[in-house]
């Protein structure tokens, strides 16, 4: 600790300094990667009919499914795609029901066509839906022994403001939010007799679609030890895919590492957490199908 490696208040007061410019530098690293999102939504393609006679066209209704990718990692998308009036459906087409993403960012049209007559109003419904997407997310917390004030003023003189700590950096279509501490919010941990600490887990959905579904998710605890800080597969039932949040649990934290808490000063540790999922956003729009002879009859 700077109290104890230096003798002087001047030593000591740099050292603190040395430690604020430090954070600083690793905090505009982090709010960097932070922007790189993960994105998939459809858009009307600018051809896009709702009414179309089918004397003159074959009934195909186009969209773009627009994405971003920003860590360039490869992404499988299956499309599907029907047509909805009341207890009526239409099974659709579409010429690729399955697309490679690796690029950063793009678009590419979604055509969908009826498998069988199609005459009246319908709701075209279209799907697109990625497996396995793996989304990372990370947690910043100190840990004191006591005194819990006065270090948390340490703290922010060192590492900047607690409000940027309290909360889980996550990137992605979803991803792990987590809380560890005596609330789940508090940055700033204290430990010793009668300060328990827990981990609170849930999904957090930033995208414009539904979970379908947890392959697997682990948080690397850094020595502690915490029975819910890894799980398998989950499914989640049609009422929940679309919530905002999806609580998964919590747990005790034990095994707490020796060298916590025995200073005067504060421990920093930072939790990274991944979840595999899979995902689904869906587009709706209402449609005309009509052949021309017919009208006025």
């Amino acid at each position: 600790s700077c109290e104890t490696d230096y003798d002087t208040p001047e030593q000591v007061q740099n050292c603190f300094e040395e430690r604020r410019k430090s954070a600083e530098k690793d905090i505009i690293t982090e709010d960097t990667s932070i922007t790189e999102t993960t994105e998939l939504m459809f858009q009307k393609d600018e051809f896009f009919s709702k009414e179309i006679d089918t004397a003159v066209a074959a009934p195909r209704f186009t969209m773009n499914l627009k994405y971003k990718n920003p860590l360039r990692t490869q992404i499988v998308v299956e499309l599907s795609c029907r047509f909805v009036d009341r207890n009526v459906t239409v099974p659709g087409k579409i010429l690729r029901p399955s697309v490679e993403i690796s690029d950063e960012e793009g678009a590419f049209a979604v055509s969908c066509e009826p498998e069988s007559e199609l005459e009246g109003r319908y709701d075209v419904v279209y799907e697109a839906t990625v497996r396995n997407v793996e989304s990372v997310s990370d947690l910043t917390r100190f840990f004191v022994g006591a005194n819990k004030a006065e270090v948390a003023e340490l703290i922010q003189r060192v590492e900047g403001p607690l409000a940027q700590f309290k909360d889980v950096h996550g990137r992605g279509l979803a991803w792990l939010d987590f809380g560890i501490g005596n609330t789940a919010k508090d940055p700033v941990v204290v430990l010793g007799q009668g300060s328990d600490i827990t981990l609170e887990l849930k999904v957090h959905n930033a995208g414009r679609g539904k979970i379908l579904g947890i392959t697997s998710y682990t948080i690397a605890m850094n020595g502690f030890g915490a029975s819910c800080a890894q799980g398998g597969s989950i499914s989640f039932s049609e009422a929940v895919r679309s919530l905002q949040e999806i609580t998964l649990g919590s747990c005790a934290v034990e095994n707490i590492p020796a060298e916590l808490g025995s200073s005067r000063e504060y421990q920093k540790r930072t939790f990274d957490a991944t979840i595999v999922y899979d995902y689904m956003i869906t587009k709706k729009e209402r449609v005309r199908a009509f052949r021309s002879e017919a009208i006025g009859q």
